[in-house]
């Protein structure tokens, strides 16, 4: 009891949450914190960062990146390019950009806008949609 009060402690003087878990049997970690580096909307005045890894069992470890800086969102996924090649990651990459309107459209149904959306193509560039 005595280190779950301290964390609590130590997330509201930090700002930031750390959670580490599994959904639908597979692992999880997520992580939210306050993004200093940038100026915030006079009207929303805070800019957040939220990063989202997850293992799966067919697609290997996607991991996503989500900075909210007043009501504009910028969104980046890395699909694990080692377990995924070829046309498996292409049918992915297809299918995430397909899903991009959705997101978009639940985004501003929420008054946030969706300004930039990746989807990596490769380990370490990300390709803009």
């Amino acid at each position: 009891m005595r280190q779950i009060v301290h964390d609590q402690i130590a997330a509201l003087a930090s700002g930031r949450l750390f959670l580490q878990g599994s959904w639908a049997e597979q692992p999880f970690t997520l992580e939210i914190e306050p993004d200093d580096g940038k100026a915030a909307d006079a009207d929303l005045p805070l800019a957040w960062r939220v990063r989202i890894s997850v293992q799966t069992r067919h697609l290997g470890t996607m991991q996503v990146e989500v900075a909210v800086n007043g009501a504009d969102t910028r969104i980046a996924i890395q699909p694990d390019t080692r377990t995924l090649r070829g046309q498996r990651l292409r049918d992915l990459q297809a299918r995430l950009t397909a899903g991009g309107l959705d997101l978009q459209q639940a985004l501003d149904s929420q008054g946030l806008r969706m300004s930039d959306l990746k989807i990596a193509t490769a380990s370490r560039s990300p390709a803009r949609t």
